[in-house]
């Protein structure tokens, strides 16, 4: 089993998305997939989440088609819209 090293805080939106991806799809799945599919190891991975790498053009794009678009390059340098796990903010702004 794999597990997903996260900071207190998460350090963009991208990472925060990319988490929730994750845990969505289960970790070992998701791990695998993004291997798989667009050789992202699982070093970087953690090293995305940390904030110590963002992704150049070719690593979002291939991040965006993996997560069919929920995770787009902008992502990635925008302020994380809350902690790791919150509830998307559009999603409760359609909630409300």
């Amino acid at each position: 089993m794999s597990k997903l090293h996260l900071g207190a805080v998460a350090p963009n939106e991208g990472a925060r998305l990319l988490a929730q991806w994750a845990v969505a799809q289960g970790v070992n799945v998701a791990l695998t997939t993004l291997w798989r599919t667009a050789r992202i190891s699982r070093s970087l991975v953690g090293r995305l989440l940390t904030g110590e790498v963002l992704p150049g053009e070719d690593l979002a794009v291939r991040i965006a088609q993996i997560t069919g678009g929920r995770i787009d390059r902008r992502t990635w340098r925008r302020q994380a819209c809350g902690w790791w796990f919150d509830a998307d903010r559009a999603a409760q702004r359609v909630a409300a």
